[in-house]
This record gives structure tokens, sequence and C-alpha cells, in this order.
């Protein structure tokens, strides 16, 4: 989802958010790297409030820290590009989202940030299948196999 704030005629910034290549919404194996790159645009007026912050993350967390810091040039402001590339870890839906903010510092931005952020791309990470340990048990009246699950070690 495109996040947009803001008019020619008011403090604005305009944020796409594409994830490996695959838009807003991916699908990524465990153990995968992932690149997620954020186009921003950026201006303010003449008149109003300098410092602006871009803040983004995944979930609550603001990982990715402040992409854009600074005193913004006026309408049509500054066009930037952020990549940032990782390996994917567990799995669930994670939310890549962003936070605009008119602050003093990109502190204040990345303290705000939980509460005002906005959701930009999803992720999916899907289950792997669980691994088998197989181990063979020999006693003096029995012999035989049992396989043990790796995700929480009960005997199948």
């Amino acid at each position: 989802m495109r996040f947009e704030k803001g008019t020619p005629g008011e403090n604005g910034c305009i944020i796409d958010t594409d994830v490996d290549g695959q838009g807003q919404e991916a699908s990524i194996a465990p153990g995968e790297q992932v690149t997620i790159t954020f186009d921003f645009t950026v201006w303010r007026l003449p008149t109003s409030f300098p410092y602006h912050q871009i803040v983004a993350g995944i979930d609550d967390e603001p990982v990715f820290g402040c992409l854009y810091h600074g005193i913004p040039p006026t309408y049509p402001g500054i066009t930037l590009r952020k990549t940032f590339d990782f390996i994917s870890a567990g799995s669930g839906v994670f939310e890549v989202s962003v936070y605009r903010g008119l602050q003093y510092t990109c502190q204040a931005s990345l303290d705000r940030y939980p509460a005002g952020r906005v959701v930009t791309a999803t992720i999916e990470v899907p289950p792997t299948a669980p691994e088998m340990n197989v181990a063979m048990i020999i006693g003096p009246a029995l012999v035989g196999m049992v396989a043990i699950n790796q995700i929480d070690g009960k005997v199948i």
C-alpha cells in the first residue's frame, strides 16, 4: 500500500514499499535473503516546521530506523531510495510499516513509531516441515526405531 500524507499545499510525503520485487505482499522461505526497498518523496512548506523524519520498521519495531531526518526542500521536495537486505527468521506474517514525523530529533519519531505506524507491506514466512531425528533403541526384549519431532521433542 502506498503511504501518502499531505498535498503540494501542505507538508507531505509519499512512500512506496517493495518486498523482494514482489510488491507489497511477499512470501519468503525461512532463512532466505529478503530485500526491502523504500522509495519516498518528502517536502515542506516554506513557513512550516522544518524538521521531517521518515521511520520504517517491521511490526512495532523501527528496525530500519530513520530513513530520512532533515529539512526537505519545498514541493516537489526530495526523492530518495533506501534498500535493506536481511535473512528471514521464524515463520508468520510480518508487517512492514512507516511513520512520518515532524519532530526535532530522529529519536522522537522513533519513539512515536509504534503508535503512529502505517502498514505499507506484508511478508509471509511459512513454517517449515519439522525435522526428524531417528534413534535406534536396543534392549533385552526390544529392537526398534523411533522418530523424534525436532519442534516439540515428542516421540512419534
